[in-house]
């Protein structure tokens, strides 16, 4: 399947991607993704391997695969965009 037959199913069905995968369908190596975000290689593959990942480093890594992340919170009857800009009032 080519990168592009990928990301067309991906973006008319809910697919779920692990980071590395993602990374490979976009077309990017680990060391490319590295060099875009500041870090070395080890750092990307311990990225891609961990549970749980901070916003910011998901927003970066997606940024460095030429992609924008959105975060949505769903709540029956409406969907409320967040924001991490840092802007908002609690």
């Amino acid at each position: 399947m080519t990168a592009s037959r990928s990301y067309a199913s991906l973006v008319t069905g809910r697919n779920r991607l692990t980071l590395s995968a993602l990374r490979r369908m976009r077309d990017c190596t680990q060391v490319e993704v590295a060099e875009r975000m500041g870090k070395t290689q080890s750092a990307i593959s311990r990225i891609e391997h961990q549970q749980d990942c901070a916003v910011s480093t998901l927003e970066s890594f997606v940024a460095a695969t030429g992609g924008e992340l959105q975060l949505i919170a769903c709540y029956p009857g409406v969907e409320v965009r967040i924001t991490t800009d840092g802007g908002g009032r609690s």
